[in-house]
């Protein structure tokens, strides 16, 4: 059997992760490049699309590629502790 240390664990992992995030934004990106985002029918714009938009008006790079997936993290796992919040809560109503 192999060890992986800790912390070449967490750095494969955090990389992996950081990766996942990168490809939705570049796919994202190319989507909305290509016209399929805007104006699709039942459309409502999601954070990463706004962010993306945001970042790219008028055909000009405001964030750096770092600074971009560090806003998508943190809005990820903002977005996983919400969720945490709320099955927390509702086991507190079911379990008194």
């Amino acid at each position: 059997m192999r060890c992986i240390s800790p912390e070449r664990r967490i750095s494969r992992e955090t990389t992996r992760f950081n990766n996942m995030l990168q490809g939705l934004a570049d796919q994202r990106r190319q989507e909305i490049m290509n016209g399929a985002i805007k104006g699709a029918p039942g459309h409502e714009e999601d954070l990463l699309t706004q962010m993306i938009e945001a970042d790219t008006r008028d055909g000009l790079e405001t964030s750096t590629t770092e600074l971009r997936q560090h806003n998508i993290a943190i809005f990820f796992l903002a977005g996983i502790l919400q969720c945490l919040f709320q099955i927390q809560d509702k086991w507190r109503v079911f379990h008194g």
